[in-house]
């Protein structure tokens, strides 16, 4: 009895473990989506210019009154940084980030974070593996990438 109690406490257990990846895919998927058509489109967003100085630009772009993204791009020793934020109904979905080496032209980082509710619950490493959860790091990504969603969205209010 108790073996058989085991088994389907285990099967549980895995069971909701495979739930949780499927929607964490299916969201994945619909952000994807949606970053897909912020980017088809920036041709007709009207682009703010937040800051700029000769080493790094950071641009708003607005559909109308409505945030779809933020870019920032620095240029730090040999490496072009390039971070953007993808915003959907008011609230960050996704950000990622891109660094190039302008001499070798490698990609040095290249990291993707998905976000459901301004908090993340995807991390995409570099190498392609997923952030855990449980890490520091993980944790540390969540809360700033919470609290930047939020200044982010004040700061595109005074334009």
């Amino acid at each position: 009895m108790k073996r058989i109690t085991i088994v389907a406490v285990t099967f549980f257990l895995i069971l909701n473990g495979v739930k949780a990846q499927q929607t964490d895919q299916g969201l994945m998927t619909n952000i994807d989506k949606q970053r897909q058509e912020i980017k088809s489109k920036m041709s007709t967003y009207r682009r703010v210019v937040r800051f700029r100085d000769s080493l790094s630009t950071k641009y708003y772009f607005y559909q109308g009154k409505e945030l779809q993204m933020v870019t920032i791009w620095v240029k730090a020793g040999t490496v072009d940084k390039n971070i953007e934020w993808y915003f959907a109904a008011g609230k960050m979905i996704y950000s990622e980030n891109n660094w190039k080496d302008r001499v070798t032209g490698k990609v040095t980082e290249n990291q993707h974070y998905y976000l459901k509710n301004e908090e993340v619950f995807v991390w995409i490493k570099t190498d392609g593996s997923r952030g855990d959860a449980t890490s520091k790091e993980f944790l540390e990504a969540k809360e700033g990438l919470s609290k930047l969603a939020g200044k982010m969205r004040e700061d595109a209010t005074h334009f």
